[in-house]
């Protein structure tokens, strides 16, 4: 073997060696565990990954943006909602029902594992760009929540997992709904 292909083999290893020491991906392996941030605004927490920045969305209550995934809470109170006559009694279920039905979406409407949120999917394009998106539907002591999850549409294998597991950590200020 050449001198010269020996030191550059050498060197080689030597990257490989010290790039796992530093743990950067260069072979495509899986990325590592980004860490939790619990996120608050308007009443609603939630924890996902570190990497979120909030911006202003006339139509959220909430609205959250990574290099490659979205975040957008809307909340809709009983008072609000009882001008089209839906109650407070009604379940997320019912709430995810008129969403889906009001935005036109033939969405196939399920109850997470824990009965925690009720859920739909779908895709839009926006800008030219396809997205995939998660909405989940949750009830507080004061009012419904739309919390949407987003991403590129190549990316939903991803994703989809982590959106649920996000979704499960949502939780909402108790609100005395008389004393407002």
């Amino acid at each position: 073997m050449k001198k010269t292909s020996f030191v550059a083999t050498l060197l080689i290893f030597a990257m490989l060696f010290m790039c796992c020491l530093s743990g950067c991906d260069l072979l495509g392996g899986k990325d590592t565990e980004k860490e939790q941030k619990t996120y608050t605004s308007n009443g609603l927490s939630i924890t996902m990954e570190d990497g979120f920045y909030e911006k202003e969305l006339l139509s959220a209550t909430y609205y959250l943006e990574s290099q490659d995934k979205i975040f957008v809470a809307l909340k809709e109170s009983f008072t609000d909602l009882s001008s089209i006559d839906f109650k407070s009694e009604s379940t997320v279920y019912d709430y995810a029902e008129l969403v889906a039905n009001t935005n036109k979406l033939d969405a196939v409407i399920k109850l997470s594992e824990s009965e925690k949120y009720a859920y739909f999917n779908y895709t839009k394009n926006v800008e030219e760009k396809d997205f995939y998106y998660l909405a989940t539907c949750h009830k507080a002591n004061d009012g419904f929540w739309l919390v949407q999850f987003a991403c590129d549409t190549k990316n939903t294998d991803e994703f989809n997992e982590k959106f649920h597991s996000w979704a499960e950590t949502v939780i909402f200020d108790e609100i005395d709904v008389k004393t407002i």
